[in-house]
């Protein structure tokens, strides 16, 4: 009897360590997928990390019961939305939201930053929560604009009185009078930086923090003042900043906070920062998977190459607004994802 219950653990270790090994298997195969199809740095924000968190908490995945397919129409064998990894879980869990007065060493001396536009942002601003409200609140938030498509966004968020926030660069200066148009008209302007480069934005914190003040000086032009919301390339969790700085995003994430922003992440997307083509149907169904969460902090672009976002757009505002939730823009009250540091 003593021998078989012997060889009955023996088998249930040999089991364990099995499912242990093919774990690891598969998270250096994933670590691997993802490194293959974001080698491109010129690919928007989060192809850098397949987006790393399309929906960086669990409780996020859609809990609707509804019977609405999704056909993986892509080379990606996995939901935009579902809980890729544990270790990206919002890191305000363990991480404070505002700036700690622990001594940092910066990644990169900043000794000949320009501040002329960081005068007007008060150090120490304690904007947002991290406590989610449990509200059913969903923050359309449109990155890498203005852009020719950006007034057509407006038209549909006026049309369905939805508000939403857009991080903006200055990638099409002709555009740049959309700021304004956006603001006026009810929503949040934040900062995504001026150029995006990543090569540019991420070689130091003084190379960070200048291109932050150019577009800070483009918003101030256009909105007589400088937003305190900002959100990084790539998003806080992107790795593909230690190609060019060690340790600039540890320190970046906590010295904005001093300085007086706040830096929004996400906890969910709509998925056109995906590499390739992606149809409006597509974004429609990456984009609804996560109905049932709270709180929700939408990614989504509107550069001149996100007509599919356009399109699809009306339909998402629809069902969500058909399930309760109420579309708002960021504002010092709000829910602010913050995803781990990876550099």
């Amino acid at each position: 009897m003593l021998h078989k219950s012997g060889e009955c653990m023996k088998r249930v270790a040999l089991l364990s360590l099995l499912t242990v090994i093919t774990g690891c298997l598969s998270g250096i195969l994933f670590y691997s997928f993802i490194e293959k199809n974001t080698s491109d740095n010129n690919l928007q924000d989060l192809n850098v990390d397949a987006q790393i968190a399309f929906n960086a908490n669990s409780h996020y995945i859609s809990d609707d019961n509804s019977n609405d397919s999704y056909d993986d129409d892509t080379s990606f064998d996995f939901n935009v939305n579902s809980a890729i990894d544990a270790a990206v879980i919002m890191s305000s869990s363990t991480e404070s939201l505002y700036a700690s007065d622990d001594s940092m060493t910066p990644a990169t001396e900043n000794t000949n930053e320009d501040n002329s536009s960081f005068s007007q942002i008060k150090s120490g601003n304690k904007i947002g929560t991290d406590k989610l409200t449990g509200q059913k609140i969903l923050y359309l938030t449109f990155d890498d604009g203005p852009s020719k498509l950006t007034p057509k966004i407006l038209d549909i968020l006026d049309k369905y009185n939805a508000k939403a926030t857009f991080f903006v660069t200055g990638f099409a200066t002709d555009c740049s009078k959309y700021i304004k148009e956006a603001h006026d008209r009810g929503h949040t302007i934040g900062m995504h930086t001026y150029t995006h480069d990543y090569s540019n934005v991420y070689k130091s914190t003084e190379a960070y923090y200048k291109d932050l003040n150019k577009i800070s000086k483009l918003c101030e032009k256009e909105l007589g003042f400088t937003p305190q919301y900002i959100r990084f390339p790539g998003g806080s969790s992107n790795t593909v900043s230690s190609n060019y700085c060690d340790g600039i995003m540890t320190y970046l994430s906590k010295d904005v906070l001093k300085k007086g922003y706040q830096y929004y992440d996400w906890n969910c997307a709509n998925g056109d920062a995906v590499g390739g083509e992606q149809s409006a149907e597509k974004l429609y169904k990456n984009a609804i998977e996560s109905i049932g969460g709270t709180d929700l902090v939408m990614l989504c672009h509107d550069s001149g190459d996100k007509q599919s976002t356009v399109d699809s757009l009306p339909k998402i505002i629809e069902y969500y607004q058909a399930h309760g939730y109420e579309l708002k823009a960021i504002d010092d009250t709000s829910y602010v994802p913050h995803h781990c540091i990876n550099n």
